[in-house]
């Protein structure tokens, strides 16, 4: 009895930590070549957490170095919006202030909460104009 007693306690200790864990979903490219860059990830695992504690930024170089991703000075033309989703997820919208003259886009970015930080490396292959 007691060993089921640590099992299940051992399990929701697992299960609570994972709980508020964030999580970034599939990309989903809205734009092509020529144009403002447009793109949604699915954030999910927001549990109690606000949209308002949640902040998305590009990574910082070291993040960069990490990764092994070179670190242009486009990547700073990124913007990210939150939008609010259903039941504990959110929508990631990142866009660019100029448009976009590379078909290949490769950065990172961090997304925080009070409790956690997530890393993710993007690559997106933008289409050519039609």
């Amino acid at each position: 009895m007691k060993k089921l007693h640590l099992s299940l306690i051992a399990m929701l200790m697992f299960w609570q930590a994972s709980a508020f864990a964030l999580g970034l979903g599939n990309v989903q490219l809205h734009s092509r070549l020529g144009d403002i860059l447009h793109a949604e990830i699915p954030l999910t695992g927001l549990g109690q957490f606000t949209l308002d504690e949640i902040k998305v930024e590009i990574g910082h170089p070291d993040t960069y170095r990490n990764l092994g991703i070179e670190y242009l000075a486009q990547h700073q033309q990124l913007r990210f919006r939150l939008e609010s989703g259903s039941n504990d997820e959110a929508i990631l919208h990142i866009t660019s202030t100029h448009i976009i003259k590379e078909p290949f886009l490769h950065f990172a970015i961090q997304v925080r909460s009070p409790t956690s930080l997530a890393t993710r490396e993007i690559s997106l292959l933008l289409d050519l104009p039609r």
